[in-house]
């Protein structure tokens, strides 16, 4: 037992004087107390729960190896034990003060759900896992008193204390009235595992109902579903603003920003100037300034112009060339920079006047409808 002594004493003051270090450290560092205090005492409880399952189990070897020892005396040593685990528990607590401190800065650990619930479950199993150590330590001792011979049978003991039923010896007290063929029921009492966990579900489901139906203090699925949808939306939306060569040719908009029409601008100098002119007035090429259009106006023709040329009018295609996003640069330059205003010197108009057709009601439901059903 001086050999267990030394060990918990030893991992006590490491706890100790190592759990100060870090969390003084964490402060001098500006570490938030929130979500890295969480899972700190989480961690700190599963620590202290693995040293309560070590003295238990080298409780346990103690008394198998020294059973006269420990005959007459076996509950003042094991409560001399969980004096000690107790006594380490609040030296763990008073030893880290800087509990108590806060600072400004972001936490260490972000506590997510899927953390919280695995912390939870890793603490219970260990809490269990000392329960059911407990009750075996306690039939080992109270068997050394009467039935020497039964000390030994560890897994008797544990079987015995998770379903509580009586010895077979005994059943012959709690025999029943109900017979069928012979077969007689036991009045057996319900197995621990069972009856905690059924007290378990039922103080789960009144704290369910407080929390989420009369308090409202968290959020139902369907709440919670509209905004983890509301959050996802604005993260796609700060994700597509960062994807500029994104472009859709189902469903192209003129660009308003000013910084990518500059861009079209210089696509546009560098690339269009020699049919076109630098003020879109046309050489070989048509006027860009007008409303008349020889292949289509509007932002999707003339990004479909732009992108496929027109081979028989000596326009190449600029696929190839010029990216997606540059495309739509290009284009939306030419219909919010250049349409509408008087070049040096214009070329006659050429095509067909554009109109572009205004969306009805109607049309704008249809095609609500049919987007609908299309996704």
């Amino acid at each position: 037992m001086k050999l267990l002594n030394h060990k918990i004493l030893g991992l006590t003051a490491l706890l100790i004087f190592g759990t100060n270090d870090v969390w003084a450290a964490e402060q001098s560092a500006g570490v938030a107390i929130g979500d890295t205090m969480i899972f700190s005492l989480f961690l700190l409880a599963a620590i202290v729960f693995l040293m309560i399952i070590y003295a238990q189990v080298m409780a346990m070897k103690s008394v198998l190896e020294n059973k006269d020892l420990w005959k007459n005396s076996g509950e003042k040593k094991n409560g001399s034990e969980s004096a000690k685990v107790g006594m380490i528990i609040a030296a763990l607590f008073l030893g880290d003060q800087a509990f108590a401190q806060t600072a400004e800065t972001a936490p260490l650990i972000v506590m997510t759900e899927e953390l919280y619930w695995i912390m939870i479950a890793l603490n219970g199993f260990l809490l269990g896992i000392i329960v059911s150590l407990y009750y075996v330590l306690k039939g080992l001792l109270a068997s050394l008193k009467g039935e020497e011979e039964k000390a030994e049978d560890v897994v008797s003991t544990i079987t015995a204390s998770l379903t509580d039923a009586v010895p077979i010896e005994q059943e012959h007290q709690i025999l029943l009235d109900h017979n069928y063929d012979g077969i007689r029921e036991l009045d057996n009492n319900l197995p621990p595992w069972w009856k905690y966990g059924f007290y378990f579900t039922i103080i789960f489901a009144v704290v369910y109902l407080i929390v989420y139906h009369l308090l409202g203090a968290a959020d139902l699925q369907t709440e919670e579903y509209e905004k983890e949808m509301t959050q996802a939306a604005i993260e796609n939306e700060a994700y597509l603003a960062t994807q500029v060569s994104l472009v859709d040719e189902s469903n192209l908009v003129v660009l308003e920003d000013p910084d990518r029409l500059e861009s079209g601008k210089a696509v546009f100098v560098a690339n269009c100037v020699v049919c076109h002119g630098p003020d879109g007035g046309g050489v070989v090429g048509p006027n860009l300034t007008d409303e008349y259009w020889k292949n289509g106006g509007g932002i999707q023709n003339v990004y479909r112009t732009i992108k496929v040329g027109i081979p028989e009018k000596g326009m190449i295609s600029w696929e190839s060339i010029l990216t997606p996003a540059q495309r739509l640069e290009v284009s939306s330059y030419i219909l919010k920079r250049l349409q509408g205003t008087t070049p040096a010197n214009p070329k006659a108009a050429e095509g067909d006047l554009w109109v572009e057709e205004a969306v009805t009601p109607v049309q704008e439901e249809t095609a609500a409808e049919t987007d609908t059903l299309t996704k």
